[in-house]
């Protein structure tokens, strides 16, 4: 609980991030009874499973695939994406749990990919990627999404020779 220019406010620490919240009174007696309010629906907002509830990153792989399916994506669509995501559910990242994947963790997965592959399938495997982790969060498995600050690798189309008849 805490006071500026005569106003109180709720202070909330959650995995080294700071969440300000204005109680909108000067009266310190309805500031303590907004704050327990507020306290329990962080509390609530942000809690998060066991830790054996906490699945891998392959079987959140296999979560988003199901969840894509269940919202009506086209079955082409669906295959390109399913194809993405388990070759990266495949790769180291696969058996670490979906709350210990960093970012660091993805950007030497993806700079893999785009020394050995290109720029394009990085950037595709990046998106679908983001895919999971959206899900990861929607789920309470993560509290952050480690693909944020992440940049698409730049790309260049190859030439394509057009013979002429002159």
């Amino acid at each position: 609980l805490l006071r500026r220019h005569g106003v109180y406010y709720a202070l909330f620490k959650r995995a080294g991030k700071q969440i300000w919240k204005s109680l909108r009174t000067r009266d310190p007696n309805i500031a303590r009874a907004r704050f327990e309010e507020h306290r329990r629906k962080f509390q609530l907002m942000t809690e998060m499973p066991k830790k054996e509830d906490i699945p891998t990153f392959a079987e959140a792989v296999k979560a988003t695939i199901e969840t894509c399916r269940r919202d009506g994506m086209k079955p082409v669509t669906l295959d390109g994406v399913s194809t993405y995501l388990n070759l990266t559910g495949r790769s180291f990242l696969g058996p670490l749990k979906i709350s210990s994947v960093q970012n660091q963790h993805l950007k030497e997965y993806l700079r893999q990919r785009y020394e050995s592959r290109s720029g394009r399938s990085a950037n595709l495997d990046l998106i679908h990627i983001r895919k999971v982790f959206r899900l990861a969060l929607e789920r309470n498995w993560r509290l952050d999404d480690p693909t944020t600050g992440i940049k698409m690798f730049a790309h260049k189309e190859k030439a394509i020779a057009v013979p002429s008849f002159q």
